[in-house]
């Protein structure tokens, strides 16, 4: 019999980490799983789905986990409530879950992932980035990858501190932008995108860069 399984698949923007999650997802449903999806509520875009961040592709997902929810109750009642509706029954070996942007949910909900393998049976997949623009650890990261059976990293080029792709390193850091200036500074968490500036708000992007191209950033800013 199948063990359940608790795998975590982190890299830097633009690793291909939600593509790698609606990959996952297609295995599942294949397979005829009963799975949810779900992302943390500080993740807005995409709205009530996951998608690329090009927005390529996109998957509908169960549930938002809010900062004070239970993920295991969250999850358990979307496969009550899907396992409702097969027509065949289910063993524990077929419930999954996927959790995109780990990185935002605390570390008491992915110890609940944790929990939900080891004691209901779930396939858990989590997808996430392992620092913020200052190289600082997110803590639900970390969590993830501690106590994953197996974290698989996925590489992305450098994009070169000019934003012209004329570096051939692997990215390493995720830069941040603002108003197309690099800045080192601000809250941890700061999502906005190309294209949505408003009166009042400043455009915020993110740019995967390798260590040189990070320092030679961080340099520039500050003259």
């Amino acid at each position: 019999m199948r063990q359940p399984e608790f795998i975590h698949t982190y890299g830097v923007m633009g690793s291909g980490k939600t593509m790698a999650a609606i990959q996952r997802e297609m295995t599942l449903s294949r397979r005829n799983y009963v799975y949810a999806i779900t992302k943390p509520s500080e993740d807005w875009r995409g709205g009530q789905s996951i998608r690329t961040r090009f927005g390529e592709v996109s998957r509908p997902i169960d549930f938002i986990t809010g900062k004070d929810d239970s993920l295991s109750e969250r999850a358990l009642a979307v496969f009550a409530a899907k396992e409702q509706l097969r027509d065949m029954g289910s063993t524990a070996t077929d419930l999954a879950l996927i959790i995109d942007e780990v990185n935002f949910m605390t570390t008491e909900q992915v110890a609940e992932a944790d929990t939900l393998v080891n004691d209901h049976g779930v396939n858990v997949y989590t997808f996430g980035i392992a620092t913020d623009f200052l190289g600082k650890p997110f803590p639900g990261e970390q969590v993830a990858r501690s106590l994953a059976d197996k974290s698989i990293e996925l590489q992305a080029d450098c994009y070169g501190w000019q934003d012209d792709g004329d570096c051939n390193n692997d990215a390493s850091y995720n830069a941040r932008l603002v108003n197309g200036l690099y800045v080192f500074h601000g809250d941890q968490v700061a999502i906005n995108e190309e294209g949505e500036k408003t009166a009042k708000e400043a455009v915020t992007i993110y740019r995967s860069l390798c260590r040189a191209c990070y320092e030679i950033a961080k340099l520039e800013s500050q003259r």
